[in-house]
């Protein structure tokens, strides 16, 4: 696990892609859809005067992010693979992905805009567009529909998110990750945030902890995937006033890759429009999903970043 240098960037406004690129966000995509669950498991505070021991804010914040209804999200990875062993002309690359969606948190149902750009540096490889490429989705429970960015037309390419816990589940599998003794929370000074002054937490969690709640969110067995996930720290930024979780960041390396992701939140419990893609602008892809009747139907301006991605060192020891 490596601690951010301090360095960040900024996403323009984002669209999804097609699953061309999945082969290369395939990591980054699980990134934000765990961290859509897990935003989902934090709610508004009751008045009460806030605590000051790390563990109790963030147990806090858990069960208060499963209260919303619904959520804008603003994500953005980079991700950077060395070159593959032996090389094969070609080098290293990198990627990054910017996501911005509006997201019904009780149903799974979501709208969103993603925009990739990878570049690689070797002279033999791949060529790839030099501009980011945009696609935009719309995520139903029984179906999911894609467009690439500036077309009219829409493609139903599948069914919607079915192996997601509800948000209770998913709460409770948080807060027993959080009970393990073999995680650690360090408090910092207060910062500001998406969502106006947050409590600052820096959250030590090992890789095989992290793996067996990454497998039951996505519908693995118990432990399926611990021994696979690095050991992670998490910059926390918890909402003083409300105690949602606003920002998440780390960065994660492993075998000569490493991947940034920051995670922000905003408009927690905003009122959400849902409703169909015209039925004279969809294209049946055949693979499969049923009728729709609710999605959401707008997606706001993108986030810029506010922050650093990464997670900061955590305070030194009193």
């Amino acid at each position: 696990m490596r601690i951010a240098d301090g360095s960040g960037f900024r996403g323009p406004g984002s669209r999804m892609r097609r699953a061309a690129g999945a082969s290369r966000s395939g990591a980054a995509v699980g990134l934000i859809a765990v961290g859509l669950i897990a935003a989902a498991c934090s709610g508004p505070g009751a008045g009460t005067p806030r605590p000051t021991d790390p563990h109790v804010i963030l147990a806090a914040a858990v069960r208060a992010t499963a209260a919303l209804p619904s959520a804008r999200f603003h994500a953005e990875i980079s991700s950077s693979m060395g070159a593959p062993a032996g090389g094969g002309g070609f080098g290293p690359s990198k990627a990054n992905i910017t996501f911005d969606a509006d997201v019904d948190l009780a149903t799974r149902q979501l709208t969103g805009r993603e925009q990739m750009a990878i570049q690689q540096n070797a002279p033999n490889a791949i060529p790839v567009p030099a501009q980011a490429q945009g696609v935009e989705v719309i995520v139903a429970s029984t179906s999911t529909f894609i467009r690439q960015a500036g077309q009219a037309r829409w493609s139903k390419v599948g069914g919607g998110i079915t192996f997601a816990p509800t948000n209770a589940e998913a709460g409770q599998l948080l807060l027993n990750l959080l009970a393990d003794p073999s995680v650690t929370v360090d408090k910092a000074d207060e910062v500001s945030c998406t969502l106006g002054t947050c409590d600052h937490l820096i959250v030590h969690l090992p890789g095989d902890a992290v793996g067996n709640v990454l497998g039951i969110l996505s519908g693995m067995p118990a432990n399926g995937a611990a021994g696979f996930v690095p050991d992670i720290d998490l910059d926390l930024r918890i909402d003083q006033a409300s105690s949602v979780i606003a920002e998440v960041r780390t960065v994660i390396a492993v075998q000569g890759s490493s991947t940034e992701l920051l995670l922000a939140l905003s408009n927690p419990g905003a009122p959400v429009q849902i409703t169909a893609p015209p039925p004279g602008l969809v294209d049946d892809m055949g693979l499969g999903g049923g009728q729709v009747t609710t999605i959401l139907e707008t997606v706001g301006s993108e986030i810029e970043s506010p922050m650093t991605i990464g997670p900061e060192e955590s305070p030194p020891a009193p």
